[in-house]
């Protein structure tokens, strides 16, 4: 008995050791890796872990690994002091109560089943948000949906005309978010939240460090100019992108959008250092540039390089 009794007293001491160690790890991990969002979004995602309180209690025991990191999250809310410049969430918490709020389909399928409004079923929505998988890069099957979107087909002859827009957004593993107002933008894959726990706590435990991940994305949107079109149309990860690095791309998305129809007579940007590279590449002198000849055009035609106002005007008053 009294070795038995040594034995529990012995694992029970290196279980607390193991907990404490985790503990700190995930500590370490909200404080690095925890993102910035805005104050309203915040308290959204504060009252669903409140919410949600009672149900991670009775899934989880007390010393499991979404327990532990869902505490830490708590504990890392109550020591925020001002919310001026927002609260700091780690991306996986945010997914996490994300895929609580949508695990219940019920207010849907109340609305539904009323009558009122005639909304599709829940399988169908599934079809249709599955029929083109989102990857990084140009694709044949996006330049089909984009055709099919902006009925170029029986339009009139001046409605293919477009804009490309280009912006690169802040990301997080699976989370993007505008890092300039903390508003999120949008998140994947969030019905396999468990599976992405099981690796993030791998990760704590693996001495191993990760490759690097992607920091920002930048995304190439179509617009078009005397109709309603709006087309995400590519997107590509990167961890620090240069002119050099978007030259090619910019061109790419310009060819396979003449291909299809389209003729691409402007693109916006912000005035990040990238963008204003971009640009610059296409003359090598000091001269200003504002128009670039489309060398993908059948015709004789300009590219116009325009600055996005709101940017403009954040440049003027800082």
């Amino acid at each position: 008995m009294v070795t038995r009794l040594h034995g529990l007293h012995k694992k029970n001491r290196a279980l607390t050791v193991k907990v404490r160690r985790l503990q700190t790890k995930l500590e370490k991990a909200i404080e690095t890796d925890s993102v910035v969002v805005d104050e309203e979004t915040s308290l959204d995602f504060e009252k669903i872990m409140e919410q949600e309180e009672f149900n991670i209690a009775e899934k989880f025991s007390d010393d499991s690994f979404q327990s532990l990191f869902w505490n830490q999250q708590k504990l890392a809310l109550s020591k925020t002091g001002s919310k001026k410049n927002g609260v700091r969430w780690h991306p996986m918490i945010l997914r996490w109560c994300i895929y609580l709020r949508h695990q219940s389909s019920k207010a849907y399928e109340t609305i539904r089943d009323s009558g009122c409004i005639a909304l599709p079923s829940q399988r169908t929505l599934r079809d249709y948000s599955n029929a083109v998988k989102a990857e990084a890069g140009f694709s044949s099957q996006v330049d089909n949906q984009l055709l099919l979107a902006s009925k170029l087909m029986t339009s009139a002859k001046y409605h293919n005309l477009i804009v490309v827009l280009i912006d690169e957004m802040h990301i997080r593993e699976d989370l993007v978010y505008n890092k300039h107002t903390g508003k999120l933008v949008g998140f994947t894959d969030i019905g396999d939240i468990n599976n992405h726990l099981m690796r993030f706590e791998k990760s704590l435990d693996s001495e191993n460090t990760p490759p690097p991940l992607a920091k920002s994305m930048v995304s190439f949107m179509v617009k078009g100019l005397f109709t309603f079109l709006k087309f995400p149309y590519a997107q590509f990860p990167c961890v620090s992108l240069v002119g050099e690095q978007l030259f090619p791309l910019f061109w790419e998305a310009v060819f396979r959008l003449e291909r299809i129809g389209f003729k691409v007579i402007a693109t916006t940007f912000d005035g990040a250092s990238v963008n204003r590279r971009l640009v610059a590449l296409h003359d090598l002198s000091d001269k200003l540039v504002y128009k670039i000849l489309n060398i993908h055009a059948e015709e004789k035609r300009y590219i116009y390089c325009f600055s996005d106002p709101p940017h403009l005007i954040k440049t003027v008053r800082n």
